[in-house]
């Protein structure tokens, strides 16, 4: 019985380990219709997710001095946006809380249907938990965002776009 209960503790119980490019924290990549189509403010995720397709994934890590942001996806990708910050207020958005994915300070443009696509950040000023909002234009002319979110993790606008957080290791 005791052996029991100390198997179940173990199952249930994971250390926070430090995230290394051999075990990267994994964000989906979800596609799908450019517009939420709703009001600003929460959003409904069920349907957010009745209306979006994985189509990769955008992993990442950090050692002591950089933090690793790399997108993975099989449909190809011709150009990927990036934004980290400390609080959402510090990426770029219009007035109304869309993003500005063509202000994001990091993006790679003319990837051709690169399948992955990766980024290094220094972590200068990047430390406890950051919010990263990870877009990408894929081939064919669809946009993908990474997670789904969930409560919470969407901008303030009238869009789809999500970001997610990452807790600096």
């Amino acid at each position: 019985m005791l052996l029991t209960a100390v198997a179940l503790l173990a199952a249930t119980v994971t250390p926070t380990l430090a995230h290394t490019e051999a075990d990267p924290y994994e964000a989906p990549l979800y596609a799908g219709s450019p517009h939420y189509y709703g009001e600003p403010g929460p959003k409904d995720l069920s349907w957010y997710l009745a209306h979006r397709n994985e189509v990769g994934s955008v992993f990442v890590w950090n050692d002591a001095e950089n933090l690793y942001v790399t997108y993975s996806t099989a449909v190809g990708m011709t150009e990927t946006h990036l934004a980290v910050a400390i609080e959402l207020e510090d990426i770029p958005q219009t007035r109304k809380g869309n993003p500005k994915v063509g202000r994001f300070p990091h993006k790679h443009e003319g990837l051709g249907g690169a399948i992955t696509d990766p980024y290094t950040i220094p972590l200068d000023g990047l430390s406890g938990e950051i919010i990263i909002a990870a877009h990408a234009a894929l081939v064919g002319g669809e946009t993908a965002w990474a997670d789904c979110g969930g409560p919470g993790a969407y901008f303030p606008g009238n869009n789809w776009a999500t970001y997610f957080t990452y807790i600096v290791q």
